[in-house]
């Protein structure tokens, strides 16, 4: 009997699918024990079920858009090495008043109404405009600390994200006292005999050259980004579905799994994508439910026009990502495939082909790239509210990193982005 009402549920659930046109996004919440099969007559029962939304796709040659110039010029170059000298420069103490890109070694306390929410001790931060939580932004702080010296302090107050984890806390402001121990500044900017070795380069030349090409890819990663930013706002103009709650929860860290490939396909350090993973996480929800809404059009339109992904595409990504990160390919695909983020990589190549395929439909008008000096902001991976989350398999770092995770004084690299 049992085995009888389980095959009828299977049918029926297979027809009701056929009949009303839907697209299950996954199992129906039912509880089959509470099932009865009359010994005659109708057999009813209700479920719950996730279904693809339905979706309309718009006339692609009406639509125009602009895209930002994606060039890398010799001024361009100029101001990045300027970044790779500040990054990589020895610094010292001074007994001077803090500057702009000094380090300060300092001690924050958090607190609200009064009451301490946590606190950072003894941490590095350098002087720039912003400093980024995993769930706040404190702007102006290179105006807090500059002029300030060893031993002096600053006070502050601040917005937690209205995404932050923690509920009850978001929106609301927080105080941040801040006590500096020290003063650092970089003494030896000239560093690219050092940075030829450490990239294996065979000149200084030959690391401009590398340096134009890297940065060429991420300013056509923020171009096609800015493109695809428009294009998806005038598609999706007309999905004014809604998604359930319960699905944009679960795709959470998947969304960041996809954001993260992303960056690493376009060249970004470990440090940068640090920056961008804290941005990411103050706007988790807005940006899951973005990027769902986003896959079911871009997924719809895929299958309309038969776009897919070969494997020798995936691995030919995947040779890409090992250059840019200086690791083997077949060790990064390991871990691709232990981090559970191979099929993101497959879904994100898919979606980035359906991309082309409509923007080669569309009308495009290049505009300047605007300001594209971005070394204002400072992150590091701490909550104001809670502890950072330890659940999270999501791994960017590798055995061939240059760069690693700063708590020492005398450490010379930072999370800036």
């Amino acid at each position: 009997l049992e085995r009888t009402k389980r095959s009828l549920l299977l049918e029926s659930l297979d027809l009701v699918s056929k009949d009303q046109s839907i697209e299950p996004l996954g199992e129906p919440d039912l509880d089959i024990d509470s099932v009865n099969i009359p010994e005659e007559g109708d057999f009813e029962y209700e479920f719950s079920i996730e279904v693809r939304p339905q979706i309309t796709i718009p006339d692609f040659t009406k639509i125009e858009i602009e895209k930002p110039d994606a060039s890398f010029d010799k001024d361009d170059l100029a101001r990045y090495k300027r970044y790779l000298q500040y990054n990589y420069g020895e610094f010292t103490k001074v007994d001077e008043p803090a500057q702009y890109h000094d380090k300060v070694t300092a001690t924050m306390v958090f607190t609200h109404n009064g009451q301490q929410l946590n606190s950072i001790e003894s941490r590095q931060f350098r002087v720039c405009e912003k400093i980024s939580f995993e769930d706040a932004e404190l702007a102006g702080f290179d105006k807090l600390v500059i002029g300030k010296n060893a031993g002096d302090t600053c006070e502050t107050d601040f917005t937690i994200s209205s995404e932050s984890p923690d509920i009850e806390m978001r929106g609301e402001t927080v105080h941040a006292h801040i006590s500096i121990e020290s003063v650092q500044r970089n003494q030896n900017p000239e560093v690219f005999t050092k940075l030829v070795t450490m990239f294996n380069r065979e000149s200084e030349a030959d690391l401009d050259e590398w340096l134009t090409t890297l940065n060429t890819r991420q300013y056509e990663y923020q171009s096609r980004q800015a493109a695809r930013k428009q294009l998806m706002s005038k598609i999706a103009e007309s999905a004014d579905w809604d998604l359930p709650e319960d699905l944009v929860s679960r795709q959470h860290e998947n969304a960041l799994r996809r954001e993260i490939l992303e960056l690493r396909q376009a060249g970004y350090s470990k440090e940068e994508i640090n920056g961008q993973i804290n941005h990411l996480r103050r706007n988790m929800l807005t940006m899951t439910r973005n990027n769902l809404k986003q896959h079911f059009i871009l997924d719809k339109i895929a299958a309309q026009q038969g776009i897919s992904v070969t494997p020798e595409e995936i691995e030919a990504e995947i040779e890409v990502m090992a250059t840019n990160e200086g690791e083997n390919a077949r060790r990064l695909r390991a871990r691709l495939v232990k981090n559970e983020m191979l099929e993101n990589l497959d879904a994100q190549l898919r979606e980035r082909k359906t991309v082309d395929y409509i923007l080669s439909q569309v009308k495009i008008k290049t505009i300047p790239a605007g300001e594209k000096d971005g070394d204002t902001t400072f992150a590091i991976r701490h909550t104001i509210c809670q502890p950072a989350p330890t659940t999270s398999n999501i791994s960017i770092a590798n055995e061939h990193d240059h760069d690693h995770d700063c708590h020492d004084e005398n450490c010379t690299h930072d999370h800036d982005h």
